[in-house]
């Protein structure tokens, strides 16, 4: 997403360097954090008497603070992704409506700006759903939407690329009618010659 994100700014060495300083900052206070956590035992309680669960060994009351920087960055990224997609849609109003009027598939820069807006709000939602849960709620409700914050990336990264490949190239069932056809005219043309 930091590349994505520089590239909508054209490679300014002024957004590289706010990139690079935000997420350097987040990696350093979520080391910070989680090593202060593992270093205190607080053990985490079982649901039920004799049930017992796969866990970390402890689980501080103050954990939930590692989501801190990490909204923190989401929302750089969101901002910056955001003012571009406002500067964009500012840019020539009239164009990037009928963009999106079209039924035939919309111009690479407004599938680039719209998925580059998208994906940051998404994962700031996510992040601030872990917050709340890990701050306000049992662990085990940290337990279950733990993992649709390492999920998330995953999925929508193959989506952007996806949506990417839909508007650079043709839809792919077009590609082979295409390709089918070209090869056809082409053993025609063979066919044809003495």
């Amino acid at each position: 997403m930091i590349y994505r994100v520089s590239c909508m700014y054209g490679h300014n060495r002024q957004i590289i360097a706010v990139l690079a300083i935000a997420f350097i900052c987040e990696l350093t206070s979520m080391i910070i954090s989680q090593s202060i956590a593992n270093n205190i035992h607080q053990a985490v309680p079982d649901p039920a008497p004799g049930v017992h669960i796969c866990k970390q060994d402890s689980f501080p009351s103050w954990a939930y603070s590692i989501w801190v920087p990490i909204v923190f960055y989401e929302t750089v990224m969101l901002i910056l992704a955001g003012a571009m997609g406002i500067s964009y849609y500012k840019s020539d109003r009239r164009r990037v409506l009928q963009d999106i009027s079209q039924s035939s598939s919309p111009s690479l820069l407004y599938i680039l700006v719209r998925d580059s807006i998208t994906f940051p709000l998404i994962g700031f939602v996510i992040c601030i759903v872990n917050l709340i849960s890990w701050a306000a709620f049992p662990y085990l409700v940290a337990q279950m939407t733990f993992p649709f914050a390492l999920f998330f990336p995953c999925i929508l990264g193959s989506h952007l690329v996806i949506n990417l490949r839909e508007a650079y190239y043709q839809p792919f069932s077009n590609e082979c009618e295409i390709q089918f056809a070209q090869d056809a005219s082409d053993l025609s043309i063979d066919l044809e010659m003495p």
